[in-house]
């Protein structure tokens, strides 16, 4: 929090930041911190003009920042779970060919339905903060495989079909066919592609970073011992003499998916400004997306984060002042 509070500092705004839990609706008053003598203290403050969202959040903060966003500009608002929007994108002719089939679960006999029609399917939660907990079901023959943390488990038909009712019976969870997309060395990965409007409101690929899975794991989170890789070396190892022109196609693709995506959901990404693309390559380099979000703040400060912080500012201090 320091960096936004230096550029907002150097711009003479005043900044604070606060949770959902900190905030009396009735009272219009936030209980939070605001940095003071070399501390961040904490101090009941009127409603902001401007709202930057940082962090996922729980189901009851989610009614907090609902009941704000009636009268308060909230940037970054996170966006509804995956199905929801693959749903809506799945009637846009333009890009529906580009999306993996993600479908909601709701019997352990559609789970097999699935399971049978693609053979390796990856398991994934509602809850976007909960990646963690996803896995991959392999069928082969009468044997399933489920892959989880590393580990290869074996299981029968009847055994898998208990443990999918137990997840139900937990959790909202919904399926994905596997599209296998290796490095040259055997790692699992997908590709992270950052936008970001510009002043002028024009989206910008600001990065394409490649999230690269430890071996034996599916899981490509930095938070699971995945790794990353500059994106130019990375697509030249993969694919050669091509890595320019594939990394072009990405480029284009991600421009105009998301200005499709803004234009069809105008309401959901009216103070968006920023987005983070998932997507996978198959073998004939076809682009494939599974996720779209938005980011949630910068973990770590360099140069061009720095930058991002200042677009930050300045587009919330757009919106503040309109």
């Amino acid at each position: 929090m320091y960096a936004y509070w230096v550029i907002a500092k150097a711009e003479s705004a005043d900044i604070f930041y606060f949770t959902p839990s900190q905030v009396d609706i009735r009272k219009r008053i936030v209980r939070g911190f605001v940095y003071e003598y070399g501390e961040w203290r904490q101090r009941d403050t009127t409603f902001p003009d401007v709202i930057y969202n940082l962090s996922s959040h729980s189901k009851k903060e989610m009614t907090i920042l609902r009941e704000l966003k009636r009268s308060i500009p909230i940037l970054n608002f996170p966006l509804e779970n995956w199905i929801d929007l693959y749903e809506t994108l799945q009637n846009e002719v333009q890009f529906n060919q580009n999306l993996i089939p993600s479908y909601t679960i709701k019997t352990s006999g559609h789970f097999f339905d699935i399971l049978s029609e693609y053979e390796r399917i990856i398991v994934k939660l509602y809850e976007r903060n909960n990646n963690a907990n996803m896995f991959l079901v392999e069928r082969k023959e009468g044997t399933c495989f489920v892959w989880k943390d590393g580990q290869l488990l074996e299981r029968d038909p009847e055994q898998l079909r208990i443990l999918i009712r137990h997840k139900m019976t937990e959790e909202r969870f919904f399926i994905q066919p596997y599209l296998l997309c290796k490095t040259t060395d055997g790692n699992s990965y997908n590709l992270q592609l950052q936008l970001q409007k510009n002043l002028f409101s024009e989206w910008t690929v600001t990065s394409i970073y490649p999230k690269i899975a430890p071996k034996g794991s599916i899981i490509t989170n930095m938070s699971s011992g995945g790794s990353t890789q500059e994106i130019d070396s990375f697509l030249k190892q993969q694919f050669g003499e091509n890595h320019t022109k594939i990394k072009q196609n990405i480029e284009h693709f991600a421009l105009q998916f998301a200005s499709h995506l803004v234009q069809i959901k105008k309401e959901k990404f009216q103070y968006t400004h920023e987005l983070n693309i998932d997507i996978v390559l198959d073998d004939l380099q076809k682009i494939w997306v599974f996720d779209v979000k938005c980011p949630l703040g910068v973990t770590s400060i360099n140069y061009s984060q720095l930058n991002q912080i200042r677009n930050h500012f300045y587009y919330a201090t757009y919106y503040a002042n309109i």
